[in-house]
């Protein structure tokens, strides 16, 4: 059992996307707005990985965006075309080649947790 949960609420005037603990239901991530529709666009989920039964599919997807939340939170400069610091470059790098065997192409853009 994957100890992070994976809320989604899509289908909202203001949609949502929450990561949590599953074993104690605490907060981890959050993004709200905008920085949803930048999960999408950017490549990092898509809506047949959030509807997957898939524990796998689930397990990297829960990954994926831990690692955009710690990068967001060590990030010196949060807005559009960072990618210039090491940790973004390095998530950019870990990110392509998680998704390599995918048909996956998008550019991967830092996110901002609230929009």
């Amino acid at each position: 059992m994957s100890a992070l949960a994976i809320n989604a609420w899509l289908d909202t005037g203001s949609p949502r996307i929450s990561l949590t603990n599953s074993l104690t239901g605490q907060l981890i991530a959050c993004w709200q707005g905008k920085a949803v529709q930048q999960l999408f666009d950017d490549g990092i989920i898509t809506l047949a990985e959030l509807h997957s039964t898939d524990r796998s599919i689930l397990s990297r997807l829960s990954h994926d965006l831990l690692l955009m939340a710690c990068a967001n939170s060590l990030c010196q400069r949060q807005n559009d075309g960072c990618f210039n610091c090491i940790t973004g470059r390095l998530l950019q790098s870990y990110m392509q080649q998680r998704r390599a065997p995918e048909t996956h192409t998008a550019r991967y853009q830092p996110l901002t947790l609230a929009g």
